[in-house]
């Protein structure tokens, strides 16, 4: 079967030698590991637009703008 594949924003932020990360809810997949903001491109959202809005739903930011230049 094949699966068709799926668009996602993840952002690695470093802010002063310290990175951001949260810690997965109790009842989420993988409970209790900690990942960097990102998750699931909305209908023609860009990467770089996923990861800004991951980012501000995380630590709720009220403007947030990635460096293009870091894209991976």
């Amino acid at each position: 079967m094949i699966v068709a594949p799926i668009q996602i924003g993840i952002a690695v932020v470093i802010h002063n030698g310290h990175y951001l990360v949260g810690k997965r809810q109790i009842q989420q997949t993988l409970s209790g590991y900690w990942e960097f903001p990102g998750g699931k491109c909305h209908t023609n959202e860009p990467p770089q637009h996923c990861a800004e809005r991951e980012c501000l739903e995380a630590v709720s930011y009220t403007h947030l703008t990635l460096p293009t230049s870091d894209l991976v």
